[in-house]
């Protein structure tokens, strides 16, 4: 299994008919209060091959500090779609909503696509606070 990218975002919208709306593309998150508990969308695109129609699997998520350590691992179950469903535009999507997951402290981390025990993508971001509200 491959992954054809993963991005970081604030919201996503995926309509019946397979369009995918991202808003909020970002390597920067900021928060504004003392939590440090920034709401963030993670969304991938699963590289479609028709032998795996239909096939249940699932992948894993992994938060880490990019200098060491991590600090949560979420699974998320998966299903492709039917070949009818990819010829009608349906897109093997895979995403992750953090709405209240907080954070240990500023600075950077990765998100971590795995399949099985392979690494098949990821990203980093900056998880910074906002001061000038003190």
């Amino acid at each position: 299994m491959e992954l054809q990218w993963l991005l970081l975002a604030q919201a996503l919208r995926l309509h019946p008919n397979g369009i995918l709306d991202i808003a909020g593309i970002f390597r920067t998150a900021t928060v504004t209060g003392e939590r440090l508990a920034p709401f963030i969308t993670i969304v991938a695109k699963v590289k479609f091959n028709p032998q795996f129609a239909s096939e249940r699997t699932s992948f894993i998520i992994r938060l880490s500090r990019v200098d060491g350590g991590w600090i949560e691992e979420i699974e998320l179950p998966f299903v492709y779609p039917t070949l009818e469903q990819w010829l009608q535009g349906a897109a093997p999507y895979i995403h992750c909503v953090l709405t209240d997951f907080e954070f240990p402290d500023v600075g950077e981390y990765a998100v971590e696509a795995f399949h099985g025990i392979h690494l098949i993508g990821g990203e980093t971001f900056i998880l910074e606070q906002d001061r000038r509200l003190e």
